[in-house]
């Protein structure tokens, strides 16, 4: 019987977060309720508060929830045996697809963005330090394959096309509000030429 209410508990602090998450993107903290955190969950308020104090705790557990799904989807995409045999703009590619079109229309992203975000920095701190570690993890990889760069530096063409991609990446998603002259490219296609100047930039063989 414990077992099954603690799987039930569990249950209900995982729909709780999925409910706030979405709503903490959309509307931003200080306009989302913990009244409409427990409607979008199907929950009562009164069980809210028992897995959370307030609402300001229940937004540091989506955060500490997403820096874990990061963590673990960065060790996924970075173990060195996923790319071997791998060149680097099949890394790239593999970078950008997933970056544009599974991160890009998430609720994450909006998230990881927001001034709520900002106003909390022991928690941004923690959400950067993941990111440097990905940053990192991925310009290891590139380096692993410098035969393939004929940039003069390829340290610092490595740190650049780092950098680049990711700003490329974050320029994507519908809610950037920049007037953008990329807007009617297909994402294949956007990723294509994004990939296309991260080659030439690095001077690899086939670009």
């Amino acid at each position: 019987m414990r077992a099954v209410q603690q799987t039930r508990s569990k249950r209900t602090q995982t729909t709780l977060l999925d409910a706030a998450e979405g709503l903490f993107a959309e509307k931003g903290l200080d306009e989302t309720s913990v009244t409409d955190i427990a409607a979008r969950a199907e929950a009562s308020v009164g069980a809210l508060y028992h897995h959370f104090n307030n609402k300001h705790a229940l937004y540091h557990a989506v955060i500490e929830r997403i820096r874990e799904e990061m963590r673990a989807t960065n060790a996924a995409a970075l173990c060195p045996t996923r790319w071997e045999g791998a060149g680097i703009e099949e890394i790239l590619r593999g970078y950008l697809t997933f970056t544009i079109l599974e991160v890009g229309p998430s609720p994450i992203l909006r998230l990881l963005e927001s001034p709520d975000l900002r106003r909390t920095p022991e928690l941004m701190a923690r959400i950067l330090e993941v990111k440097a570690e990905f940053n990192q993890g991925l310009a290891e990889l590139l380096l692993e394959r410098r035969d393939e760069i004929g940039h003069p530096d390829p340290e610092v063409a490595v740190d650049f096309v780092v950098d680049l991609v990711a700003a490329l990446s974050k320029w994507r998603p519908d809610h950037v509000i920049w007037p953008r002259r990329t807007n009617r490219m297909s994402d294949s296609d956007y990723i294509d030429h994004a990939l296309s100047a991260a080659m030439c930039y690095l001077r690899t063989r086939d670009s």
